[in-house]
């Protein structure tokens, strides 16, 4: 949170840890919920959103949060305007599809999107993702915010680079 501020940064990207095969899963939940109680308190008074971010156990095996309904479950049960979502397009979509429809049932809880492409999490329009539609759909529904750019280059160097503000420049002119 002291980093947040130093930077003038709103959101603080919020991950689980790994799952513990020792403890039931809704035990790990309810720890999971208490636990960013407390947290959600002091980002509050920070004037800071910390934002759950599921992670795809095909590419981070052993994490505990892996599904959008998951985290929507605990950023409801705790109940406060300091815990919301991150949407990360490629963990949604890895983790079984139906983007548009996932952030339609969890729209009340998001707080930002992250963007990138499957299989490769490489930048949008260079897998099998449609970002056009992904992104007139959450601005048809008003969504002003962050998306941020969470993916890596399918081209390498300055060639890369400049692929990508072109990408971003059309994404832009829907």
């Amino acid at each position: 949170m002291e980093v947040a501020k130093r930077v003038n940064g709103k959101y603080v990207t919020t991950l689980s840890g790994p799952l513990d095969p020792r403890l039931d899963r809704d035990y790990q939940t309810t720890n999971m919920i208490e636990n960013l109680r407390y947290c959600a308190e002091l980002a509050e008074s920070a004037g800071l959103i910390l934002g759950l971010e599921i992670l795809t156990s095909k590419w981070w095996p052993g994490t505990f949060l892996t599904k959008i309904p998951h985290a929507y479950l605990i950023a409801k049960a705790v109940n406060s305007s300091a815990v919301k979502l991150i949407f990360d397009t490629f963990h949604a979509q890895m983790e079984g599809g139906n983007v548009i429809e996932n952030i339609n049932l969890v729209w009340d809880e998001i707080a930002c999107f992250q963007v990138a492409d499957v299989p490769g999490r490489t930048e949008p329009t260079s897998g099998e993702m449609n970002y056009k539609v992904i992104l007139k759909h959450i601005y048809a529904k008003g969504y002003t915010g962050l998306v941020e750019m969470e993916h890596s280059l399918s081209q390498p160097g300055v060639e890369g680079e400049q692929a990508v503000l072109e990408i971003y420049d059309r994404l832009d002119k829907f």
